[in-house]
């Protein structure tokens, strides 16, 4: 019995062995594309695949400019294009390591669901990675940029969508998964990501763009991209891109600025924690009415002016003053949705659905029609829990030293 135990043991130990010599023989081999730019012109794909330097993944050092290289070809399908690369490139392109890929605006006005079909099919292709809209730029353009702080674009434009919607929240981080799942509910609409350049393109492809202090071309996430059913209908930026993410529960950290009781500077809180829900009541007239609650919590970050934070009056005119703005948020993006995009991104459809499943199956044929006549009622509660590491403004400081 212990003879045969060993045996078994070397046995696996020698395949072990071999597949990992395989492994390193077929990394060899392979072109690992990390970011694809998807833009169409007459009536072809134009794709852009960026393929890591082997050397990067192995950990040796390389300069930026041979962190990565660009290909890109031209096909009537996006399956084709990319077969089409083989014949730039001596490699196999393995598209397991996508992090994050790029579609222009035009295509995204035309129907992102032809686009999804062949990433969604393709049994080597993981649906976790990101899909963002290229804004005012055509989508190659973005992964031509040569990036300051990451040497591969794509782990750049992945790590600004992690860092962005958890500290600022005016944005969205969508996976294909998600965005697929979205596509398919018959009560809510996908949204997407958008991203810019900014600044001179002739400056962003070069190796100097990160040789200066201040690089002179940036890539920058701008705005949340709106979708009726596949098409792209419009762009939620700013204050509103955050009343979106309060609706569905994407905001862990964010700062709010409001103006001084006094009008003499601004006051900076962080939100630090925020907790929404979305509830539905049946109207008289047998429409739903969905509820928004928003609760939220964070602690003073900065003061301009001589407000006395030791008094109750003056957290709560602060308090209120948020709970206001947070409102206006919401009702100013539920109104934008409402009239201009006329398309539930929020997913208020599934939320019904759930909660009240028979009249949903008399709603759900002309849901685009009935979301933009059911009331939306907004409630906000906001409450400061700390006052960081001194407990008055230094202005009110001031004035107190100046007192007789």
């Amino acid at each position: 019995m212990l003879k045969h135990t060993k045996l078994t043991i070397i046995v696996l130990l020698i395949l072990f062995t071999i597949t990992g010599c395989w492994s390193k023989r077929e990394l060899s081999e392979l072109a690992i594309a990390s970011a694809i730019a998807i833009d169409k012109k007459d009536d072809k794909y134009v794709i852009t695949v960026q393929i890591i330097n082997p050397g990067e993944i192995a950990g040796q050092p390389v300069s930026q400019r041979g962190t990565i290289s660009t290909y890109q070809l031209f096909g009537e399908t996006i399956f084709e294009a990319l077969r089409k690369l083989t014949v730039a490139t001596p490699r196999k392109i393995y598209l397991p390591h996508i992090r994050v890929i790029i579609l222009s605006e035009e295509l995204a006005k035309e129907n992102i669901s032809k686009v999804l079909d062949f990433f969604s099919r393709d049994h080597e292709v993981r649906t976790d990675f990101y899909m963002l809209i290229a804004k005012n730029v055509d989508a190659e353009d973005v992964l031509k940029v040569i990036t300051p702080m990451e040497k591969i674009p794509a782990n750049n434009i992945q790590s600004s969508l992690k860092v962005s919607q958890d500290v600022l929240a005016e944005t969205v981080a969508t996976s294909v998964d998600q965005l697929i799942s979205a596509l398919i509910s018959p009560g809510k609409n996908p949204t997407l990501p958008g991203v810019i350049v900014e600044g001179p393109m002739d400056e962003g492809n070069s190796f100097d763009n990160v040789e200066k202090a201040l690089s002179p071309t940036k890539i920058k996430l701008d705005g949340i991209a709106a979708f009726k059913q596949s098409q792209l209908v419009g762009w939620i930026e700013g204050d509103m891109a955050k009343g979106f993410n309060y609706v569905n529960n994407n905001v862990s950290n964010t700062i709010i600025t409001i103006p001084c009781d006094d009008g003499e500077g601004k006051l900076s809180i962080e939100l630090t924690e925020s907790n929404s829900s979305i509830r539905t009541s049946i109207m008289n007239n047998s429409q739903p009415e969905i509820i928004v609650e928003v609760e939220s919590e964070g602690s003073v970050g900065e003061v301009q002016c001589s407000i006395d934070l030791l008094l109750k009056d003056s957290i709560d005119k602060i308090e209120n003053q948020i709970e206001e703005k947070q409102q206006k948020q919401i009702e100013q993006v539920v109104a934008l949705a409402q009239e201009t995009f006329q398309s539930d991104i929020f997913g208020f459809g599934e939320v019904v659905h759930k909660s009240e499943p028979k009249l949903w199956k008399t709603l759900k044929q002309d849901w685009d029609r009935t979301f933009t006549e059911i009331t939306v009622t907004v409630k906000t509660n906001f409450k400061i829990r700390r006052f960081g590491t001194i407990s008055q403004p230094i202005e009110k400081a001031k004035e107190e030293a100046t007192k007789p």
